[in-house]
């Protein structure tokens, strides 16, 4: 019953603890499908964004090239039909604004052989720019038409600035030099600023092969030239659009870059946000998941934990009732036991008072049959005597015993008188030793019952004590195991000597009872002394008492014999018997191999205190 129900809190426990996990797992499996979702989410809103900030930064750098191609188309119209011979008109299309220069630093003229000849200027000097790739870039036919240099270090004004460039030709289409506009970097850079993508934004316009013409991250723009070669991802030649996350494109920071290619030209603009920056909104919402999720898990686990501490309390009450149930079980249990082996206890207590009238009685006509039989013999030795006589007398009387068929010698023969003489002899002495043998067993089963009323110490020969108790205890001791005596030399005792018989019995019945059902075995008595005591062993080689029980076996009403079979006092009486003596009983034993009692007492009785 106990077994059951703890089994059964423990599965309600395995349970609850089950369904606790499964709500915990539960939860936070939806807190990160969510999380992720949310991420998807706000990476597509944030490519997005970028996307159309770059498609905002395309469209600008577009009509800013289309608004400078217009202008070299007019400075090359008039250089390709006019040449240099009239190059005041070119300085009227300026000065009317029929060629505008408001989103320009200047425009100007690099003849064939890369001499810059004419600016909008005005005290503008010759400078051979025939080193500049502006210049060299379309002397070799540039395939794009205009083309956009990279930021260079202007020669008379020492400031940087990006060069617009278109070819001019001859009429038979020859090289003829180029028209040129010049930008200050920052027109594309302040367009940048407009929009804030974080203090790790990124903005670039840059040639598909990684040269950059404008450059700004965070608040730090770059428009030195020293910006080294971009490494662009293969998917930004190979796509019109799109976007990629990279953390070695600039300066190790991990951003999200959206990308546009110019139309009809070698360059895109490229936008990029932080990672971190573009996921605030991401990691704003997960801590707001987690802040939820952590709190609903403190929730379940105090509630699985309240749960469990209140299935073990229950549990324990359960445990503790069954056990007091269990205890008064117990209790009535032991108090019937008790109360059988006090019956029994009573009844041996009468029995061996029953006995002890039983011996006297049987004594008294123990005592006149012996007598009787002691008186027979010598009536039967007079008896004896006269028929010798007779038989003398007969012999020397003088008539033939042939013919007289009565004759005393025929008549003896006739009647076997030898042999009922010889056998009236030997029944006689059986029958004598008979009584006398019934008289030595009533005798110790006198002194073993005898009461010590007087608790007088006196001296005694512990070997016969031990012989007489063997005498009493023959018949329960000869069909189970042959005794082995090895007495040594110890004087007599001062002792009580009927409470010894008892203890003696007591060992002697139990080594015999001890020998397995249907087998013979072994018991060894010996006695011995050392120093001033003497010391008594009973041994046997029978089942052994097991080691649990060993320090059990001398407490009043414990026995390890079934119900009816042993009151479970007779050690517990021996053992009081023996410290009574000033002695030691001591116990050792192994399962399967036998146990050993011994005793040891003084010679010499000291009184105690409550004896004197």
């Amino acid at each position: 019953m106990e077994l059951q129900s703890f089994s059964k809190k423990n599965t309600a426990i395995t349970y609850l603890v089950t369904a606790g996990l499964i709500l915990l797992f539960s939860l936070w499996t939806f807190i990160s499908y969510r999380s992720n979702q949310d991420k998807e989410l706000v990476l597509k809103q944030s490519i997005a964004n970028l996307q159309n900030i770059a498609i905002s930064f395309k469209e600008h750098s577009q009509a800013t090239i289309r608004n400078s191609d217009e202008a070299l188309r007019i400075i090359k119209f008039h250089y390709e039909t006019r040449g240099a011979k009239d190059f005041n008109l070119l300085n009227e299309y300026f000065e009317k604004n029929v060629i505008d220069v408001s989103f320009f630093n200047q425009a100007g003229i690099i003849n064939k052989d890369g001499i810059y000849e004419f600016s909008n200027l005005q005290n503008h000097k010759k400078i051979d720019l025939s080193d500049r790739e502006h210049y060299r870039v379309q002397k070799e036919a540039y395939p794009y038409g205009v083309y956009v240099s990279k930021p260079v270090l202007g020669r008379a004004s020492k400031k940087w600035s990006i060069q617009l460039t278109k070819r001019l030709n001859t009429p038979n289409g020859d090289f003829n030099g180029v028209a040129v506009v010049s930008f200050d970097p920052t027109y594309f850079v302040d367009y940048h600023k407009q929009i804030d993508l974080g203090p790790q934004s990124f903005t670039s316009l840059v040639g598909t092969d990684g040269f950059v013409r404008t450059l700004r991250v965070g608040d730090v723009s770059k428009i030195d030239g020293s910006v080294p070669q971009i490494v662009l991802p293969k998917l930004v030649q190979d796509k019109e659009s799109g976007y990629f996350v990279s953390d070695d494109l600039f300066d190790h920071v991990k951003r999200i870059y959206a990308f546009e290619r110019l139309t009809n030209q070698p360059l895109a603009v490229v936008v990029g946000i932080q990672e971190s920056e573009a996921l605030a909104e991401y990691d704003r919402l997960v801590r707001s998941y987690v802040t939820l999720a952590g709190l609903l898990s403190i929730l379940i686990v105090a509630f699985t934990s309240i749960a469990i501490v209140m299935i073990r309390r229950a549990q324990r009450l359960n445990s503790e009732l069954l056990q007091s149930y269990t205890d008064m079980k117990g209790a009535k249990q032991s108090e019937f036991e008790m109360s059988q082996r006090l019956t029994q206890s009573e009844k041996l207590a009468a029995l061996g008072q029953l006995a002890a009238g039983v011996a006297h009685e049987i004594n008294n006509p123990i005592g006149y049959v012996n007598s009787n039989l002691g008186t027979l013999r010598q009536y039967f030795s007079i008896c004896e005597k006269i028929i010798s006589k007779y038989e003398s007398l007969v012999a020397s009387a003088s008539f033939s015993p042939i013919a007289d068929q009565d004759s005393p010698d025929l008549l003896k023969k006739k009647l076997n008188y030898a042999f009922v003489k010889e056998d009236i002899y030997a029944t006689l002495h059986e029958s004598q030793e008979g009584i006398v043998r019934v008289k030595n067993i009533v005798d110790d089963l006198k002194n073993f019952s005898r009461s010590d009323n007087t608790n007088l110490f006196v001296r005694s020969d512990l070997h016969k004590a031990i012989l007489s108790t063997l005498n009493i205890v023959n018949n329960e001791v000869k069909y189970r195991a042959d005794v082995d005596i090895q007495f040594g030399d110890i004087p007599e005792v001062e002792c009580l000597p009927s409470q010894l018989n008892q203890v003696f019995l007591n060992l002697i019945v139990n080594a015999a009872q001890a020998q397995p059902q249907g087998q013979r075995g072994k018991i060894v008595i010996s006695t011995g002394t050392v120093n001033d005591k003497v010391w008594i062993e009973v041994s046997d080689n029978g089942a052994g008492i097991a080691k649990e029980n060993l320090n059990k076996i001398f407490e009043p009403f414990f026995t390890t014999k079934t119900l009816g079979s042993g009151t479970g006092l007779g050690l517990a009486v021996s053992y009081g018997i023996v410290q009574r003596h000033g002695g030691t009983l001591t116990v050792s034993s192994t399962l399967g191999v036998g146990t050993r009692f011994r005793i040891e007492i003084p010679i010499r009785h000291v009184q105690s205190s409550e004896e004197k």
